[in-house]
């Protein structure tokens, strides 16, 4: 198929008075620092939504479907609006968009409204992704063209360096389920629910029976135990309101149950347990909403904050003088081939599909996995301490594969870290506790080298279609939306009539994985050589 493109297209920027690229270089390392930050919130927002509007994972997963499916819809708008604005002016349009975005979280936690967190989140994504595509560009100028990589390694590290903290920084802010127990144990709604689940208690004990009832509310009281005893090494007041409010949230479910029983079973006064059954739904049901309030008013405010940097930021790029960016073309020609004839490409651009889609699922479900009994049982603020880890190791290993890369061939060492990365993600699913876990977070250091791997392979031998076939791989990224939302279908889709669970769904992962050995043994491999003679051709 024949594509009409350029021949040779060129950046460099026009530096006539002799400025420093220092400054200009520390702002685009703060915009990575910045892309880092607001990406790894994901992962906390996405089980604290998953409980504040009582989501199943499809829904939830929503987040990443949002976010990532973003650079894809705007990855082609985002170069046209460079092209037009030029790169300083792309870059203050795209902060603020990204400001906006956040600023928009704060009307969204206000109406409680979930499709206007998705849009936020689109929104914030949408600049994102032209940032991305205009600060990649500007850092490769910025200075001695042989010094590039040294550049675009030091912003990577920047990024890297946000996903260790953001977790933390989500976690302390977003995921305190200490001021959510107290605005639900508040003196007014204790007393509502507690006198009103009493009541109900006393007719349902008169129609079913008192042994029916006690041994219900002490099977579900038991279940608490443990919940309590997992937050060891806590504040006691902290534990002990955790407690509380478990225990009265309980017996009002509990309650409900039975009321609802007695009422479908036409037993005893059926009015009097019917009017009581709906005084104390209403009064659970407002509590639960206010506590809602109180989960996406935690969101606002981080987001509020985040909006008012990059608005700050903005206000800088556009104050300072920067070097302009020049794009040299040629004239355009009609090329034979496309970058879409190479079958290694088309094969690398589903392996960076894969990788991404693997990547962000382990992180966005990391939360929730370590909340499992059967791992650690850890609520939610003290598991995002450990997606830290995951991204920390990731971050730690690029620069140990750094080292290793220029000993060891790029298909080689995607081999070793693609088989190694299907046996920890198999030992997650088979194995419990600390050792299911460590294994989980140990794939953040076969994920640190895959990127660079995958591109590299991908695009030899390309020539002078190597630009388009960088924009495909680029568009792979999509694979961060699509690949979370076919997880969260298994997890909530019985197959056969088995559940699969959370645990197990990692059977997505691991044949992500399988690809990435078939493509790291045979996939790599560039089969199109005479298309590549005629693209290495001197124009």
């Amino acid at each position: 198929m024949a594509s009409i493109g350029s021949s040779n297209e060129n950046l460099n920027y026009n530096n006539t008075e002799r400025q420093s690229t220092t400054l200009p270089l520390v702002l685009m390392v703060t915009l990575f620092f910045v892309f880092g930050i607001i990406t790894v919130l994901n992962d906390i927002l996405i089980p604290h939504f998953k409980d504040t509007f009582h989501l199943n994972w499809v829904k939830a997963m929503l987040i990443n479907f949002c976010f990532f499916g973003a650079y894809f819809i705007m990855g082609i708008p985002s170069s046209w609006l460079i092209n037009k604005l030029g790169y300083k002016k792309a870059i203050v349009f795209g902060l603020c968009v990204v400001s906006a975005g956040c600023m928009f979280f704060l009307p969204a936690s206000k109406f409680l409204s979930y499709e206007l967190f998705l849009f936020s989140l689109f929104f914030i994504a949408s600049g994102i992704t032209l940032l991305q595509v205009a600060a990649n560009a500007y850092v490769t100028v910025l200075g001695a063209p042989e010094k590039a990589s040294s550049r675009i390694s030091l912003c990577g590290g920047l990024n890297s360096s946000a996903t260790i903290i953001g977790p933390l920084i989500g976690a302390a802010l977003i995921l305190n389920q200490f001021a959510f127990d107290k605005v639900e144990l508040s003196e007014q709604n204790t007393q509502t629910i507690e006198i009103k689940t009493q009541n109900l208690n006393n007719s349902l004990k008169l129609v079913l029976g008192i042994q029916f009832v006690d041994s219900i509310q002490n099977i579900e009281k038991s279940s608490h135990v443990k919940n309590t005893e997992i937050l060891t090494g806590k504040d006691k007041e902290e534990n002990d309101l955790f407690h509380k409010v478990a225990t009265a949230r309980n017996n009002a479910k509990i309650a409900l149950e039975g009321g609802k029983y007695a009422i479908s079973h036409q037993l005893g006064e059926r009015e009097m347990i019917h009017d009581k059954y709906l005084e104390l739904k209403e009064a659970y049901e407002e509590c639960d909403v206010n506590t809602n309030k109180a989960k996406a008013g935690a969101v606002g405010l981080p987001y509020v904050c985040l909006s008012i940097f990059v608005l700050i930021i903005a206000f800088v790029f556009y104050k300072v003088k920067l070097p302009e960016i020049i794009t040299t073309t040629s004239e355009k020609v009609v090329n034979k081939y496309s970058a879409w004839s190479f079958r290694h490409l088309k094969l690398g651009v589903l392996a960076i599909f894969i990788y991404v889609g693997a990547e962000v699922v382990v992180g966005s479900l990391m939360i929730s996995y370590i909340g499992l009994d059967n791992i650690l049982g850890l609520p939610e603020k003290d598991a995002a301490k450990y997606v830290s880890l995951y991204w920390g190791s990731a971050a730690v290993a690029r620069f140990l594969g750094f080292v290793v890369l220029q000993k060891v061939s790029s298909s080689k060492a995607l081999v070793f870290t693609s088989l190694l990365a299907a046996g920890l993600v198999a030992n997650a699913i088979l194995t419990d506790g600390l050792l299911s876990l460590s294994t989980l977070i140990a794939l953040g250091l076969c994920h640190s080298v895959m990127w660079p791997i995958i591109f590299s392979l991908s695009l030899d031998g390309l020539g002078k279609y190597k630009t388009e076939g960088s924009g495909l791989l680029i568009m792979g990224v999509v694979g961060g939306a699509i690949i979370p939302m076919i997880q969260g279908v298994l997890i909530d889709t019985p197959v056969f009539g088995y559940t699969v669970g959370l645990q197990n769904s990692f059977a997505i992962t691991f044949l992500c994985y399988v690809y990435l050995v078939y493509y790291a043994l045979i996939g790599y491999k560039n089969v199109n050589q005479e298309i590549s003679l005629e693209a290495n051709e001197s124009n």
